[in-house]
């Protein structure tokens, strides 16, 4: 092209600063194709991401007040649990309590040697069960409670098939849950301090429970996702709330004639929300914030996000600040482009101390010829780099371990969160040809040429002759 047929030091000079423009735009192109694959991905992860919300004690920020035992931290009352439900926003709510019993009569599916079954009632206060709703187990036989079930505490459960199967029960048969209550042990202040191993058995707490429903896991892989999990889905006894309520009553009744019992009898319960939809979490979070307690936070699945992609983000971060620098100095060289070449060419462009809008077209289109030119030499090797360095890091990323939920979003809703490998990150990033980064970077080229020609004219026809 006639704009580089002239050779010596200023022709090499172009050609430099073209290398440098190159190097600059292969940055440019491989930032944008991160960018976008991204927020690709994170797109996805979110459409994907079930809305739940929760609210619970703020562990992390206690007071020193609280933590001396001088603060009480009040548990969630019934009427603030419905106010939130009320929200437009909400679909519905549930909340879990346990309790936890041993008998002889039962086999556990995760100790079928041992001499006795440790088991563990799941109270919820949804009928249709949250963890079915939402399919993480799927009902095969039977079906889930009735309004009247869940509001009186009726002796009716819903077991994991695993637990049927191995205990012999299908929908409609009955076992009994029974705990033995030991004379405890009390100090000179009346309290208990707990139990003897020979101490003599002063009650024993039975129940006739029935099987209305039987549910099996959809996903083991998937949502058995923290090493506590192991066997619980199996073993899963889902009640009423309303009933855990009833047993500890008569517990705690029989031990009151014993003593005082050690520590709060408070139940904290951590309510879990599901939205109608993941758009309106921010929105409910807002709302909600104005309305918790001192010492609780709202928390939700979408903080998954941010434990699961920190490294990607802060890599997008990066990366965004160098995309601007980039453009910057782009920029400047495409001046410095301009410059020489407009001032070679302004005698063709001024005539008669006026400029020739055609001959100035004609120059710029050939510059940005070139540099499209050579911005598409660009897209193959930035759009190559930027996925290495995409992939390099999605392959490092830390993924959260268990107890790393505990302090960002909420003991309730871990098991709501998104369990992603590795290898499945790895594929949500995928390296597929971004269009529309492309698209992006022939316009941001376009603009910087058109930007820089302006910048360099209005310099150089400025000068005197």
């Amino acid at each position: 092209m006639d704009l580089f047929k002239k050779k010596g030091s200023k022709h090499i000079s172009k050609i430099i600063i073209l290398l440098i423009v190159f190097v600059f735009l292969v940055f440019i192109i491989g930032a944008l194709t991160i960018r976008q694959s991204v927020d690709d991905a994170k797109y996805t992860m979110k459409k994907e991401l079930l809305p739940v919300s929760t609210v619970s004690v703020d562990y992390a920020n206690l007071s020193d007040k609280v933590k001396d035992g001088i603060d009480k931290i009040d548990p969630l009352d019934e009427e603030f649990i419905h106010k939130i439900a009320d929200l437009e926003f909400v679909d519905y709510y549930d909340y879990h309590t346990t309790y936890s019993f041993s008998t002889k009569e039962l086999k556990s599916y995760y100790g079928e040697e041992m001499d006795e079954g440790f088991f563990e009632l799941t109270g919820v206060e949804y009928p249709n069960i949250m963890d079915v709703e939402e399919g993480i187990m799927t009902l095969v036989d039977g079906r889930t409670f009735s309004e009247v079930e869940i509001t009186n505490g009726d002796n009716v459960v819903v077991v994991a098939q695993e637990f049927a199967q191995l205990n012999k029960l299908s929908v409609g048969s009955t076992f009994k849950f029974s705990e033995v209550i030991y004379e405890p042990d009390v100090d000179e202040e009346g309290k208990i301090v707990g139990v003897s191993d020979d101490a003599p058995t002063i009650a024993v707490i039975e129940r006739e429970l029935k099987v209305t429903g039987i549910v099996k896991q959809m996903n083991p892989d998937q949502t058995t996702n923290k090493e506590w999990q192991t066997g619980m889905k199996e073993n899963v006894i889902y009640c009423s709330n309303k009933l855990i309520t009833n047993i500890e009553d008569t517990y705690t009744g029989v031990m009151a004639n014993y003593g005082e019992l050690p520590g709060s009898q408070d139940i904290y319960i951590e309510p879990i929300f599901v939205l109608k939809d993941n758009s309106m979490l921010n929105e409910f979070k807002e709302e909600v914030n104005e309305l918790i307690p001192e010492y609780y936070m709202i928390s939700d699945t979408s903080n998954a996000l941010n434990e699961i992609t920190t490294s990607i983000d802060q890599l997008n971060s990066n990366l965004n600040i160098g995309l601007y620098i980039a453009i910057g100095f782009s920029l400047i060289m495409l001046c410095l482009l301009m410059i020489f070449i407009l001032k070679r060419k302004r005698q063709d462009i001024v005539k008669n101390n006026k400029i020739s809008s055609s001959a100035l077209f004609k120059v710029t289109m050939k510059v940005i010829a070139i540099i499209i030119a050579v911005a598409t030499l660009a897209i193959p090797v930035g759009t190559t780099l930027g996925n290495k360095v995409l992939n390099d890091t999605v392959t490092t990323q830390q993924i959260p371990k268990e107890n790393d939920y505990e302090s960002s979003y909420g003991y309730s809703i871990q098991e709501y969160v998104p369990n992603y490998t590795t290898k499945e990150l790895t594929n949500l990033f995928d390296d597929s040809f971004e269009i529309s980064a492309v698209l992006i970077f022939y316009g941001i080229t376009v603009i910087l040429c058109l930007i820089s020609t302006m910048i360099s004219g209005i310099f150089i026809f400025s000068l005197k002759k």
